[in-house]
């Protein structure tokens, strides 16, 4: 693996172009955005101030600005930025930053911060900024979570069905595990609930933990099938009835957790 922890932008550069083509607008993109959005919408009001980590492209900063909310997205990829800012979003600015440093913005400034679709992934867990989230939201701000799950129950039944052992437990090596990301190994961490829990308890209560999805199957199953289809919104409907009971939570694609900052 690279040792320079900024090297894997480039392949996120690379990748911009086509992104939203390639995931944001595919079934699987879509289903994962709802689920993201409808599960956010409560802890966010029309006027707040929110703070998007990892925005990428600007897909779901596109989203929370049209439902009357301010927005700052912050990405350390420029390429993902430039997408991002040609979209001309009302309501959001942009800002090129990095996880790995400290916050560039003042004490107290959001309401809410998000990060969705495993940008945390890219920084080990024992790393994340948990001071400095307490830090920049205001007293009782939401933090809300989306990280890729170690446990995808439906990828490890689906590939062990094809005989690719590799791909099944492709998220259980030795961490981080090395994906590749257009021209570029990104180093990924699958973190275990515990040990994020724990890393966040001392600044954060922990309100709600959801899958995002347990039975819409892999990206490359799901996306021969239509929106429309039967098959699809069968899944759905289960997905949607089931993805907060607890045993079932922790073994979807993505997990999202809801944190509220304590007071300290």
């Amino acid at each position: 693996m690279n040792s320079n922890k900024h090297c894997h932008y480039s392949g996120f550069d690379s990748l911009a172009p086509e992104y939203d083509r390639s995931f944001s607008h595919t079934l699987f993109g879509r289903i994962l955005r709802e689920r993201f959005s409808e599960t956010t919408r409560p802890y966010v009001q029309p006027g707040s101030l929110i703070l998007d980590l990892g925005c990428g492209t600007a897909e779901d900063a596109s989203y929370f600005a049209g439902k009357n909310i301010r927005i700052t997205g912050m990405d350390n990829s420029a390429g993902m930025l430039q997408i991002a800012r040609m979209k001309n979003i009302k309501g959001a600015s942009f800002v090129q930053s990095s996880l790995h440093r400290k916050l560039c913005f003042q004490a107290e400034s959001f309401d809410a911060v998000y990060s969705h679709l495993g940008a945390f992934n890219c920084v080990p867990p024992e790393k994340h900024p948990v001071a400095e989230l307490h830090r920049i939201l205001k007293p009782d701000g939401y933090l809300i979570l989306s990280l890729m799950n170690r446990v995808y129950l439906l990828e490890i039944l689906m590939y062990l069905l094809l005989f690719s052992p590799s791909r099944a437990f492709r998220r259980f090596g030795a961490q981080p595990v090395d994906v590749h990301v257009s021209n570029a190994i990104v180093p990924v961490w699958y973190p275990r609930l515990g040990i994020l829990k724990e890393n966040y308890k001392s600044y954060f209560d922990t309100l709600e933990i959801i899958a995002q999805p347990v039975v819409i199957p892999p990206p490359a199953f799901t996306n021969r099938f239509s929106a429309d289809s039967i098959m699809t919104r069968i899944l759905k409907k289960i997905d949607d009835t089931i993805c907060r009971l607890p045993g079932v939570r922790m073994l979807g694609d993505h997990v999202i957790l809801i944190l509220r900052r304590k007071n300290i």
